[in-house]
């Protein structure tokens, strides 16, 4: 009984490694690929938040003010900025949200994109949808937001997802005072 329950337990051990090992290897080998696709989509990200700039984005070095922005890109022409992109990690309903937020000289909304999320299908997934952050657009810190439907000032929430529409808003707050506190208006 003994002798048998040593053969289970080593039986299982090796197949815990061998288990172990593949799934080592395959991260390995899939690793670059996947940070190769996220850096590809960021860079489209980059071109469509920032419409009408002409020059190359530059990528600016952290640390930054806020633990919410994971990235600055600034646009300058005749040496002056013409307008900054940020890469920012705001709190959604189903998990965190990576968005890309593009932001002009006077720190006005020039687009929005969602890059990642863990919303709920049908509801706060929405705001990966095209067309999202167009209600965004022009917006300045501090972004209101008004339950869909709601009359008055603020922008629009997904229906069934204001929290998801609140962190987009959170998020473009923190882009805007990451923007003034490297000299922005």
């Amino acid at each position: 009984m003994l002798r048998d329950m040593l053969k289970l337990g080593g039986r299982l051990l090796v197949f815990a490694l061998v288990a172990g090992a593949l799934l080592g290897y395959v991260n390995y080998i899939t690793e670059g690929p996947i940070a190769r696709q996220e850096q590809k989509k960021t860079v489209e990200a980059l071109s469509r938040v920032m419409p009408g700039i002409a020059a190359e984005p530059v990528a600016l070095q952290g640390p930054y003010g806020s633990p919410a922005v994971t990235g600055v890109w600034e646009a300058r022409e005749g040496g002056a900025v013409a307008a900054r992109a940020f890469k920012v990690k705001a709190a959604g309903y189903g998990g965190p949200l990576q968005l890309i937020i593009g932001l002009d000289k006077n720190n006005k909304v020039t687009g929005l994109e969602v890059l990642s999320h863990a919303e709920t299908a049908g509801l706060g997934a929405k705001a990966a949808e095209p067309g999202f952050g167009e209600r965004f657009l022009g917006a300045s810190a501090p972004v209101a937001v008004k339950k869909a439907g709601a009359v008055g000032e603020g922008v629009s929430a997904i229906t069934g997802a204001t929290i998801t529409t609140k962190a987009v808003a959170a998020g473009i707050d923190a882009a805007v005072a990451e923007s003034v506190r490297l000299g922005g208006k």
